[in-house]
């Protein structure tokens, strides 16, 4: 991951507050990317997603970090006595590019196998998170935050080049191949997966709807049937005439795998384009 880390720029840090409905704040943060959507156990986010604020933006660790330490002392602590904010500390004690050694990563991952094994603790988050988006309220805040995520440009500038140089970098994209490569080659994995979809009912309602997604992203072209006749629209939707080729087929047709169909179709050009 090399490649990956290499391209952060340095000065992506910026400082944060979370402000009470008075405007005063109650919580001074430091932090990267998402880091001030993130919930507190010493300070909750704001329902009021415009009371979470970034005051300072575009530098480097070390001046949000003493940002972070300026402000925490100007405004003070409550569970020390000397001011108004919910922070535990003075500040400055960020974990930024913190690498965790193997054998950390190792541990990391056999508590969480671990907890993940026992039925009843899936039961219990997945009933949790169920009742949870049951409350309009609750789905409301997260609908609000994650508007107000996305609507940043350089948030979505920063996402973007962040998931630009992970996908570039060799060493994860091999990593990420053998890791498919091996979990598909457990016998006992594709069976499971088979029989939960053999299982899944879908409604007519929900075909429909994927249907129409498919339609609505698949990109239209003109196909010619052995009299002569074209067609256009998706793979799909041409797939669907009687007598025509599978979708497979018509694709096929329409990236130069093959110059003709067995039923003698052929591919004549994309949809809205005149042919040559």
């Amino acid at each position: 991951m090399a490649a990956s880390a290499a391209a952060k720029p340095a000065n992506r840090f910026y400082v944060y507050l979370f402000l009470r409905p008075d405007g005063t704040p109650y919580y001074v943060g430091k932090g990267t990317g998402r880091r001030q959507w993130h919930p507190l156990r010493c300070a909750p986010l704001p329902p009021d997603p415009a009371r979470n604020v970034r005051v300072l933006d575009g530098m480097s660790e070390e001046d949000a970090l003493a940002w972070e330490r300026l402000l925490i002392a100007h405004y003070g602590r409550k569970d020390n006595g000397t001011g108004i904010l919910r922070n535990l500390t003075d500040g400055g004690d960020g974990l930024a590019g913190y690498v965790f050694s193997q054998e950390q990563r190792k541990r990391r991952t056999e508590i969480n196998n671990q907890r993940w094994s026992d039925p009843a603790a899936r039961q219990a988050l997945s009933g949790k998170n169920k009742q949870r988006f049951t409350d309009p309220d609750a789905v409301e805040k997260v609908r609000q935050s994650n508007r107000a995520v996305w609507s940043d440009p350089a948030r979505i500038a920063e996402h973007s080049a962040r998931m630009a140089a992970i996908a570039a970098d060799p060493e994860h994209r091999a990593r990420r191949s053998a890791a498919q490569v091996a979990r598909w080659a457990d016998p006992e994995k594709r069976r499971r997966h088979s029989e939960r979809f053999k299982n899944r009912i879908f409604s007519e309602d929900h075909k429909e709807k994927i249907r129409q997604s498919i339609r609505a992203l698949s990109p239209r072209h003109t196909w010619a049937a052995p009299d002569g006749q074209q067609f256009t629209g998706s793979a799909y939707d041409v797939s669907q005439l009687p007598n025509a080729p599978s979708r497979r087929s018509l694709t096929e047709l329409a990236t130069g795998k093959r110059p003709r169909s067995k039923q003698g179709w052929i591919y004549v050009c994309p949809a809205g384009r005149d042919v040559a």
